[in-house]
């Protein structure tokens, strides 16, 4: 599998994207954080775990592009994370208990990755990732 060297930047900026916010708030919520805090949970520990993992794939497939299963991840990861945040946006809209998005920084910042990821969406049915 090649892969367009705009399209690589995209994935790996998105994926590093997604990593480093979670990771963040990983380090905000359950290290800096008061023990009661009331944002985390199982639920937005689980939406924190999968960014981690995620980013890091979307990351590691990228730049390994000769890996013969790197499509088939990059597809999965790029749609399991485009549900989980589109998941957020709801939560935020619908203005659920214990939202991931707690605020409108997080919502926005949730919006940058849901529009990166979007990126990687269109160009792989676009047919422009892998040539």
């Amino acid at each position: 599998m090649q892969i367009n060297t705009t399209h690589i930047v995209l994935i790996v900026i998105t994926g590093l994207v997604v990593f480093g916010e979670a990771a963040a708030l990983l380090v905000g919520t359950h290290i800096l954080s008061k023990r009661d805090n009331p944002w985390t949970s199982l639920k937005n520990d689980i939406f924190l775990a999968t960014d981690i993992i995620a980013g890091l794939v979307l990351v590691y497939f990228t730049l390994k592009s000769d890996n013969l299963f790197a499509p088939a991840i990059l597809w999965t990861v790029t749609i399991i994370l485009l549900i989980s945040h589109g998941y957020r946006d709801a939560e935020y809209f619908l203005d659920l208990e214990n939202k991931f998005c707690a605020n409108m920084p997080l919502m926005v910042f949730n919006n940058i990755k849901l529009a990166g990821l979007l990126g990687i969406l269109i160009a792989v049915l676009g047919g422009r990732l892998i040539k």
